[in-house]
């Protein structure tokens, strides 16, 4: 499996797009640098993301990351130590001279990181990342052109030791600790990581030899997710099981619009009696979304101007708020149901650039209303943890809140509320929307349409409450709707905020 060429500086989406064909095709992803920066490593945390999401593996995200960034910050400090060395021209071919030499690096180097980056931005050390996969594993080779001392030999190979002996952190602490080079724990936690998702230690290792150093990590691919699947889990999926039928009048309405006998007027007769979703319906056939030659039209009126399938879907959303609203307490349900009015909004806008964007806009601006009812559930469950979450959302720990949640609950709000939506027997295409709303490419091919608008709408959502980098986007996905960088895609963000706050149009 050839490497085709190597990248200097990938940042941008197109470059992540290529070098994930790349690996798709069975050849290798290949990424060079000097040393660690927070850009290169948003970058890389991008891709992995998107690797992950491609074989279903996105649950272990948050755990690859920080297993990377380890072993790069490793690779970047040991480069920066031969930089230091050669410069100052110690000798560290004995142990007094590298514990010397080490202590002013600590104090000289580690102090002004980033100065000490762009000072040797040029220097012949670097550091590659090469990944590939195969039927078995992704393999993830980090190498560095330096070899180890044996000093440092010594210390790595204690590291693995220790693990063996006591495959715990508290336990090993006081035999791994190393004040001489920071406490020592960046291998321990490398393995603890993989043992925390019943990976075995044998599958990472370190080789250094001929002047080169290699971290090599092999991720199996047929991972089972069992270990996330907890108590937690089945207890999510026996609320859902247990969540309450539709209202019966929102129910027999719903079998009167699937009706070929049932007239208009015998609809709106019914919709009378609710009071509340007649109000609905006269305030949407007024709204921005319907013009007509009617001035205030009445009841029957409005069901002939919006259509069955749209009175259909409306009641949809009327009938599982409804459950909602009086089954669940939570103290933000009137938050998550503003952030669905705007997901609903944009997919919509989304959603008409489309070809046969109207139809797909009455799809998708349903599934944006209901885009967020598992997050209910987590709220109602488990508030902490969803507030957990959004802490760390908001200093960009993650990619988004359903790796997040996946990681740390073993579900996510999206999976949650696709089994609601199944639960109340919603169509396929809406079922898909909600469920893949954060991992777009593993969406069934007939329902990509959709689930593509409502992906880009709740990133745009995302975006404009700052929870969201542009560098973890699909931009394939992205591209459907005209929007083909960054750039463009900030300046969405900002015109379809300002439509929503100006818009009268409800659905």
């Amino acid at each position: 499996m050839g490497i085709l060429h190597r990248v200097v500086s990938f940042l941008s989406s197109r470059d992540s797009t290529r070098e994930l064909s790349r690996i798709f095709a069975g050849e290798t992803a290949r990424f060079e640098f000097p040393g660690l920066t927070d850009a290169r490593f948003g970058a890389i945390s991008g891709f992995v993301y998107r690797l992950l999401s491609h074989y279903d593996l996105t649950y272990l995200n948050e755990m690859v990351l920080v297993l990377l960034k380890e072993i790069i910050s490793n690779c970047s400090k040991a480069n920066a130590k031969r930089i230091y060395f050669e410069t100052m021209k110690t000798d560290v071919s004995t142990n007094a001279g590298y514990d010397r030499a080490i202590q002013n690096f600590s104090q000289q180097v580690l102090r002004d990181w980033d100065v000490f980056l762009h000072d040797n931005q040029d220097s012949r050390y670097y550091i590659r990342v090469d990944v590939r996969a195969t039927d078995e594993h992704l393999i993830f080779i980090i190498e560095n052109n330096i070899e180890l001392l044996p000093r440092e030999k010594e210390r790595i190979q204690k590291k693995f030791e220790s693990f063996k002996k006591f495959h715990d952190i508290n336990s090993a602490f006081s035999e791994i600790r190393d004040e001489s080079e920071g406490a020592g724990l960046g291998i321990f936690l490398i393995l603890s990581l993989l043992d925390n998702v019943q990976v075995s230690a044998d599958n990472y290792r370190i080789v250094s030899e001929a002047g080169v150093t290699r971290n090599e990590v092999y991720l199996p691919r047929k991972i089972t997710n069992e270990k996330f699947q907890n108590e937690f889990y089945k207890r999510v999926l026996k609320e859902v099981e247990d969540l309450p039928s539709f209202p019966e009048n929102i129910t027999y309405l719903l079998s009167l619009c699937d009706s070929e006998t049932a007239s208009v007027s015998v609809i709106a007769g019914h919709i009378q009696k609710d009071p509340a979703l007649t109000a609905q319906i006269l305030k949407l056939v007024n709204s921005a979304g319907y013009m007509n030659r009617f001035r205030n039209p009445g009841l029957e009126d409005a069901v002939k101007i919006i259509g069955l399938k749209v009175i259909r879907n409306l009641l949809m959303v009327t009938g599982a708020r409804n459950v909602i609203n009086r089954k669940y307490r939570v103290k933000d349900l009137e938050a998550v149901w503003e952030a669905s009015n705007r997901v609903s909004f944009f997919a919509r806008r989304l959603a008409k650039t489309r070809p046969g964007g109207q139809i797909l806009a009455e799809q998708v601006t349903v599934a944006g209303l209901l885009c967020e009812l598992g997050k209910i559930v987590l709220l109602s469950l488990n508030p902490e943890a969803v507030a957990t979450i959004q802490k760390m959302l908001g200093a960009r720990r993650a990619r988004n809140s359903a790796t997040l949640e996946e990681t740390l609950l073993g579900i996510s709000h999206p999976e949650i509320g696709g089994y609601m939506a199944e639960h109340w027997n919603f169509p396929p295409n809406l079922v898909a929307s909600i469920r893949y709303q954060q991992k777009p490419l593993q969406s069934p091919e007939e329902f990509s349409e959709g689930v593509g608008a409502i992906y880009t709408a709740v990133a745009i959502h995302q975006t404009s409450v700052d929870q969201i980098e542009y560098s973890s986007l699909e931009p394939q996905v992205l591209e459907r709707f005209e929007i083909e960088d960054e750039e463009r895609f900030r300046s969405t963000v900002e015109q379809f905020d300002a439509d929503f706050k100006s818009s009268n149009e409800l659905y």
